[in-house]
C-alpha cells in the first residue's frame, strides 16, 4: 500500500512538473536541468546523510518559473552512545527518495550570477534504524511531506553551464527536521 501511494505521488508531481515547465516554456526558451549533491541535516538526531537531487525546470522572461526534483540517498548517517544499563544505542537515517515541485523567483545582480528564491511541496521517504542495546532494534521507513523553501545562487562559467549553491528548508515536521546545504551543476 506505501509503494502504491508514493508511486501515485511521484506520477502526480511529474505531470505537475511537465505541464508546469511547458506553461513557462511557451514564454521563454529558458528551460535547465541539472544535479545537486545535498548534505542533508537532521536537526533533531543531528544527523547528515546525503543525496543526489536531479533538477528540471523552466524560467520565464520575467525571472519566474517552475521547478522539479527527483532525489535519491548516496549515504546514510549515524550516531551512537554508550548508556549504562542498556549498552550502546545508535540510530541511523538514510534518504531513500526526495520528490518535489516548486516555484522559482530569479534575479540577475548582473553579470555572471543570479539569485533565486525557490519555495513548493517536498515528499521526503526515508529510513531511520534505531538499536537499543538490551532493550532491542527497530527499523522503520516513512515519508513526510511538507511545504519547502530555499534560496541559491548560480554562477555561470559558460553561455550553457552555471556552477550552483543552495540552502533548502525540505521538511519541517514533528518526525523529522531536514534541511540541506547543496552544490551542483545547471545546464
Amino acid at each position: 500500500m506505501k509503494i502504491e501511494s508514493s508511486l501515485f505521488i511521484v506520477i502526480l508531481m511529474m505531470s505537475g512538473i511537465l505541464l508546469g515547465t511547458n506553461a513557462v516554456a511557451a514564454n521563454s526558451d529558458e528551460t535547465y536541468f541539472g544535479f545537486q549533491y545535498a548534505q542533508v541535516e537532521e536537526d533533531d538526531l543531528d544527523l547528515e546523510p546525503t543525496a543526489a537531487v536531479f533538477r528540471i525546470g523552466s524560467m520565464g522572461d520575467n525571472g519566474v518559473g517552475f521547478e522539479g526534483r527527483i532525489g535519491f540517498g548516496l549515504s546514510d548517517d549515524d550516531v551512537s552512545e554508550t548508556v549504562p544499563i542498556f549498552g550502546d544505542i545508535s540510530a541511523e537515517l538514510d534518504i531513500d527518495t526526495i520528490l518535489g515541485i516548486y516555484l522559482v523567483g530569479q534575479a540577475n545582480t548582473g553579470g555572471a550570477v543570479s539569485v533565486y528564491g525557490i519555495i513548493g511541496f517536498t515528499v521526503v521517504d526515508y529510513t531511520i534504524d534505531v538499536d537499543l542495546g538490551t532493550l532491542g532494534s527497530e527499523s522503520e521507513s516513512d515519508d513526510e511531506s511538507d511545504l519547502s523553501y530555499g534560496f541559491g545562487a548560480n554562477f555561470d562559467v559558460s553561455d550553457k553551464v552555471a556552477l550552483n549553491i543552495e540552502y533548502m528548508q525540505y521538511l519541517d515536521k514533528d518526525d523529522i527536521d531536514a534541511s540541506a546545504i547543496s552544490f551542483g551543476l545547471l545546464f
